[in-house]
């Protein structure tokens, strides 16, 4: 067998997985059949000082898994960011089952326009997942982050792609595929974020040991995105670093 048969093989596996494991109300999002909370602006607290964020991704940043929005990641660290004082006008734009390449032509210029303060960059699983390859991604990300840096004024983070599914959701040897592409394109996002002198937050290695932590209800029904549990301990993380 020869290494280009083997590469194919495992674009494939990506590509059948991410349709295989995609959750009935993520689809019905992509194909505009049901609304999409990213589609709202939230408000949460009072006073000054204000401040815009606005989170880019894909399902995990639209709460896909959280049962509503107000369960989801950047709701809670809004709300969390909130509480230290002031407004958080949240503006998400995120987009179920977005590649990188789909954030640029569907979600960035939405990003841009929002004039925002504070910008936190989900995005990669859907790459993983499709088989996009390394040198894609790093180009497509590059991108991203050369427009945000240079058209807007917001703090930008670089957020590590987390580790999804439950064990068990796919066999030993996908799952191992799947997590080695994972930990390859955080190693890209890591350089990225160095280079544009911007902070990169491990979402990775927490949500890893989580993944195998006995109990508890950390996933959705689906096995593959978190519920309204496994989000507030992301947002937690997420709070730590923004600290």
């Amino acid at each position: 067998m020869t290494l280009l048969t083997i590469l194919a093989g495992g674009v494939l596996v990506g590509v059948v997985l991410c349709y295989a494991y995609t959750p009935l109300h993520t689809l019905l999002l992509r194909m505009g059949i049901v609304p999409s909370y990213t589609e709202r602006v939230y408000s949460v607290g009072t006073g000054e000082p204000h401040t815009t964020y606005v989170p880019l991704g894909d399902s995990l940043t639209a709460g896909v898994g959280a049962g509503s929005y107000q369960n989801s990641y950047p709701y809670l660290l809004a709300t969390r960011l909130s509480e230290r004082g002031g407004q958080v006008t949240l503006k998400p734009h995120a987009k179920p089952g977005a590649t990188t390449n789909e954030a640029v032509t569907k979600l960035l210029d939405g990003v841009i326009a929002s004039d925002p303060d504070l910008v936190t960059v989900l995005l990669g699983v859907n790459d993983v997942y499709r088989g996009v390859s390394a040198e894609a991604f790093t180009y497509t990300y590059r991108y991203i982050l050369e427009r945000l840096t240079h058209e807007t004024r917001a703090r930008v983070y670089v957020v590590a792609i987390p580790y999804v599914g439950a064990p068990g959701l796919t066999t030993p040897a996908d799952h191992a595929y799947l997590d080695a592409r994972t930990q390859a394109f955080n190693a890209i996002l890591r350089t990225l974020a160095e280079t544009y002198h911007l902070p990169y937050l491990d979402l990775y290695t927490p949500t890893a040991a989580q993944a195998y932590a006995e109990g508890g209800d950390y996933y959705a029904k689906d096995l593959l995105h978190p519920s309204a549990t496994g989000y507030a301990l992301w947002a937690d993380i997420l709070y730590a670093h923004l600290n």
